[in-house]
C-alpha cells in the first residue's frame, strides 16, 4: 500500500506501485521511476528510486527518496546530490486545518485587491463561509 497526495488530503491506493517511465521524445533520454512496495513493516514505505538515462542508453543520473518527504538526483560522475523535491514543514494545528498546507489555506484569503476583481458569485463570499 502506499499512500497518494490528492490536493491536500492523502488517500490509501493498493495500486500506487511499480514503474513509471518518462521519454523525452526529441532527445530520447528517459527515466524510470519505480515507487516500491510496502512489506510487512514501514521499512520500505514511500521509498522511491530510479534512474535517467541518455541518448545512448548510459545511466547518468540516479533517483532516490522517499516520495513523501523528499526526492534527490545522484550525479553518476561525480556523486554530486541535487534535492530536486523536499516536502514543506507542516503548519501548526495541521490535523484542525484539515491537513491543509500554507498554501492551500492562502488560496482562500481574500484581499482588498482580490475582492475588486472577483465575481459576486464566488463561492468565498459565501455567508457561511
Amino acid at each position: 500500500y502506499t499512500e497518494q497526495i490528492v490536493g491536500s488530503v492523502r488517500c490509501v491506493q493498493e495500486t500506487d506501485v511499480g514503474q513509471l517511465k518518462a521519454c523525452n521524445l526529441n532527445t530520447g533520454e528517459e527515466a524510470m521511476v519505480d515507487f516500491q512496495q510496502k512489506g510487512w513493516t514501514n521499512k520500505n514505505q514511500y521509498v522511491t528510486k530510479g534512474h535517467i538515462k541518455n541518448a545512448k542508453g548510459e545511466i547518468i543520473y540516479q533517483l532516490d527518496g522517499k516520495w513523501s518527504e523528499y526526492l534527490k538526483l545522484i550525479d553518476n560522475k561525480t556523486k554530486e546530490e541535487i534535492v530536486l523535491w523536499e516536502k514543506t514543514p507542516e503548519i501548526e494545528n495541521y490535523h484542525e486545518q484539515y491537513c491543509f498546507t500554507h498554501f492551500t489555506i492562502q488560496l482562500n484569503h481574500l484581499t482588498p485587491e482580490l475582492l475588486l476583481n472577483i465575481a459576486r458569485t464566488d463561492s468565498r463570499l459565501r455567508p457561511d463561509q
